[in-house]
């Protein structure tokens, strides 16, 4: 579609650099997306959906089956970089 892709939690991570103020700092950069015309988003984070979806045109849900949720969790789980370290 040509359009610009937003993945939150590529932009959660960018914007953690500071701990206290990560929230802060995510909510701004998720605004300055959506200030943009045209965009996808991809992802969700409950403390900002109203302000995603206030600015959506178009919303997809996608409902997973809850075993597919939890393999695909689980992954993102064991691939996290502090996990990997941790392991002898």
């Amino acid at each position: 579609l040509g359009l610009p892709l937003v993945e939150l939690d590529h932009l959660r991570g960018c914007a953690s650099s500071e701990q206290a103020g990560e929230s802060a700092a995510f909510g701004e950069a998720i605004r300055s997306a959506v200030a943009c015309d045209r965009w996808i988003i991809d992802g969700h984070y409950r403390q900002f959906r109203d302000l995603v979806w206030s600015e959506a045109d178009l919303i997809i849900l996608l409902d997973y089956p809850l075993h597919v949720i939890l393999r695909q969790l689980w992954k993102r789980y064991r691939a996290k970089p502090s996990r990997r370290a941790g392991r002898a």
